[in-house]
């Protein structure tokens, strides 16, 4: 897979289609199988953090016959307060 493809995906927060905030932090590769993955956090609870294979990420759903992104860019700005609260979770 191209690699320019991953620099050209914008970091920052994502709302997943069920209604949660994620930080997108980068796309990283499994050791073994080098497919990409998305590291990215929850902004909300323990600020866990999460990967996820880069296709399942970006893939678009058909939900009730709509199609949506599995999740969606919202910007790059987390708001002070979930970035200080996941500093903290660090």
């Amino acid at each position: 897979m191209n690699k320019s493809k991953f620099v050209k995906i914008p970091r920052g927060k994502y709302r997943h289609y069920k209604g949660r905030e994620y930080k997108l932090i980068d796309i990283v590769h499994h050791s073994e199988t080098h497919e990409p993955l998305v590291l990215y956090q929850a902004l909300y609870g323990d600020f866990d953090h999460w990967v996820r294979p880069f296709e399942m990420f970006f893939e678009i759903l058909v939900i009730n016959g709509n199609e949506i992104p599995r999740f969606q860019y919202l910007g790059d700005s987390i708001g002070k307060s979930q970035n200080q609260a996941a500093s903290l979770a660090d």
